[in-house]
């Protein structure tokens, strides 16, 4: 394991499980392109491997300016991702910066294409492909129904639940929530499916 990975992994550790000397924080969600629509993505799907190479990338990069970390955001970038022809790719990687001379903040954003080289297993002819991600994940719009100050417990209006198998999308489908009693809790919510198969087929 790198230690350009391991640091931030037990910064969020630290925040989310150590009572009393830090506070828990929501984590600032990755942005999702879903039919053409931006969405909230309640993970952060970059696997061991990208995450240390990506850290050296823009590490490498920087100079009076450096990569801001937060409690909310401990790597100091997010992703942006779509779904293409049934497919997930990474879009873009959006970085905060902290310029040490000018005390400025500004944000550099990384097109796919010049992420070739951090990314190159994935590669593909149509961008590339997040190949290593399986499993479940949340995409968000509009209202918190509920929400707790900790990682990505939250939940939104609009929801599209996906299930991904080595990047591909091979089930999706978008609810709507609503909260079932006057206390916010997580699991105080109902949903209704208003559609299955959400996603673009390819």
């Amino acid at each position: 394991m790198s230690k350009s990975f391991f640091i931030p992994v037990v910064l969020v550790i630290l925040v989310m499980f150590v009572p009393g000397k830090l506070k828990a924080t929501g984590l600032a969600a990755d942005a999702i392109y879903i039919n053409g629509e931006k969405w909230d993505l309640y993970a952060w799907p970059i696997n061991e491997q990208y995450s240390g190479r990506l850290q050296d990338f823009l590490k490498e990069r920087e100079g009076t300016a450096v990569t801001k970390c937060t409690m909310a955001n401990p790597f100091g970038y997010n992703c942006t991702w779509e779904i293409r022809d049934g497919k997930m790719y990474l879009k873009e990687v959006v970085v905060e910066m902290y310029d040490t001379v000018a005390r400025e903040e500004f944000t550099v954003v990384y097109p796919a294409d010049s992420l070739k080289g951090v990314f190159r297993e994935s590669c593909t002819r149509k961008g590339i492909c997040a190949d290593w991600v399986s499993g479940d994940l949340i995409a968000g719009k509009g209202k918190l129904v509920a929400y707790a100050h900790m990682g990505f417990n939250r939940t939104a209006e609009h929801q599209v639940h996906l299930k991904v198998e080595k990047g591909k999308v091979v089930e999706s489908s978008l609810r709507r929530y609503r909260k079932t009693g006057g206390i916010e809790k997580i699991r105080a919510v109902t949903y209704t499916t208003l559609k299955r198969n959400f996603c673009e087929a390819p």
